[in-house]
Parts: C-alpha cells; structure tokens; sequence
C-alpha cells in the first residue's frame, strides 16, 4: 500500500482496502492458528455491548463500535484484483501472510 500513497494523482480518494475473498475475523483467526500450529485466546463482544458502546459520546469509542459489527463478518470487496492490478499491488491470501508473520517470528527468535 506504500506505493499507492505515492501516487499523487489518487490524492483524495478513497480506496477499499481487501483482498478478493471475504474473511471473518474467526476466519483470520483459524487460518493463523493452522499456519502457527497453536490455537489463540479469543473475547468475544456481545453485539449488545457494541451497541451501548454506539451511543457513547466518545467519537473514537463511537466509531469503533460502529465497524466492529461489519468487520466480525466476512467482506468481500468486488474489484480487489483489478484495483490491486492497477496500482501494481500484489494481493496475497490470509495463509501466506500468517506464513510471513510466522516466519519472520523464527528469524526474530534466533
């Protein structure tokens, strides 16, 4: 995403930012604990407490509860290849990153 905001001709505007499948953070979630070989503690929000936390008069508390709700399920963002093609991103899937993430922790630990 660097790239992109190099691009002076896209000033303004505003991109989605997803790959070309829809993945629920549960979805993230499992395709990491497969890829680090563990399984990871999860909290669960009720819905209801999103939504007490909505009518809060903290803007960032406001705002967050706003996208959690969309973010907890899957998005899929139709275009992402051909906008990714044309601003020469290369998507990769949730299990190569996780691969990325895990692999640069190995190197770190040594």
């Amino acid at each position: 995403m660097a790239a992109v905001t190099r691009n002076h001709a896209i000033k303004n505007t505003v991109l989605e930012i997803g790959g070309p499948d829809g993945f629920s953070q549960l979805d993230v979630v499992s395709a990491f604990e497969q890829t680090l070989g563990s399984k990871m503690k999860l909290h669960f929000i009720p819905l209801q407490v999103l939504e007490e936390q909505h009518r809060s008069s903290d803007p960032v508390q406001k705002t967050f509860a706003a996208l959690m709700p969309g973010y907890a399920k899957a998005d899929f963002i139709e275009g992402a290849s051909s906008m990714a093609e044309r601003y020469g991103i290369t998507l990769r899937s949730v299990a190569q990153y996780a691969s990325k993430v895990r692999n640069r922790a190995a190197v770190n630990e040594n």
